[in-house]
């Protein structure tokens, strides 16, 4: 549209909407992008890591100062570990890439995502100083190089973590979803344990001297077996040397020859040990599946 002056408003918008791209395009351009250890090493930044109280998923409170007249935005890449000041607790490391953005010469912080490495120390004090720390145990490098980029809970995390660090079982590690599942499996293969057909969930909590406590409470799973059509089933619950500890009052009439059911039982306070569910048609013995809690 043309103006008295002669001038054309549309033209003149254009410019100013081409200026201010362009500027937005500088400032975009001045961003850099740079590991944490990097920006460490060069003097790009200074950091400071402290304990949150907790050994899991928001556990490390990260604080940055950036020292140069550029934006730059810092990468906590998985694999990250932080040693606490305090030998005696544990070690924690990231299993996905983090991001934290600094504006020229001022200071940022972030709640980093960090799990436990060493089961059996103590939880790390709530604002212990962390340092920077090497991960030197190549089954954990894999496992983290196999969860990149994949949607996995916290709990799934701290369970997967300590089944390769502290040879805890892997049935603890209750994956639900198909990747969770795809990773316990892994997991079994980089350990060189079975992957069992059950799963233990634990009950955790910190005693006084925020040491973990824990204790499995259910075991649960599915069982598979076959037989007759029209056989009488029930359930049985053994110890190890075959001593019946339970026996189900309750009995199915199958309806066809193969039957997968959901099988769960609570343990909490049950004694340490192998124990195994009997599926029994009257006295013959139609499969037995092991568990150990």
């Amino acid at each position: 549209m043309e103006t008295k002056s002669g001038k054309w408003k549309g033209g003149s918008l254009l410019v100013i909407g081409v200026i201010v791209l362009a500027a937005f395009n500088v400032k975009r351009l001045d961003q850099q992008t740079v590991s944490l250890e990097d920006a460490i090493a060069s003097g790009q930044i200074k950091m400071q890591a402290n304990s949150l109280g907790r050994y899991s998923d928001e556990s490390v409170l990260l604080k940055i100062q950036n020292s140069t007249p550029s934006v730059l935005k810092v990468k906590v890449k998985a694999g990250t570990m932080f040693a606490p000041a305090d030998e005696g607790e544990q070690t924690l490391i990231t299993i996905d890439d983090q991001f934290i953005v600094l504006q020229p010469k001022s200071a940022n912080q972030l709640n980093l995502k960090a799990y436990c490495t060493e089961a059996s120390d103590r939880c790390p004090s709530d604002e212990g100083a962390f340092t920077l720390a090497t991960n030197k145990n190549s089954e954990l490098s894999k496992l983290v190089a196999f969860v990149r980029g994949k949607s996995i809970s916290a709990q799934c995390y701290q369970d997967a973590i300590w089944a390769v660090t502290d040879a805890r079982p892997i049935s603890n590690i209750q994956a639900t979803t198909a990747v969770e599942k795809e990773m316990r499996k892994y997991i079994a293969t980089i350990t060189n344990k079975p992957d069992t057909w059950y799963t233990t969930p634990q009950s955790r909590m910190l005693d006084a001297n925020r040491n973990i406590q824990q204790e499995t409470v259910v075991v649960k799973g599915m069982i598979t077996f076959t037989c007759d059509k029209g056989s009488v089933v029930h359930q049985e619950l053994v110890k190890k040397n075959g001593d019946l500890m339970y026996k189900s009052d309750k009995t199915n009439t199958i309806q066809s020859g193969k039957v997968d059911f959901s099988f769960t039982v609570k343990v909490r306070g049950w004694e340490k040990g192998e124990y195994a569910v009997r599926v029994m048609a009257g006295t013959k013995e139609l499969t037995s599946y092991p568990f150990a809690i």
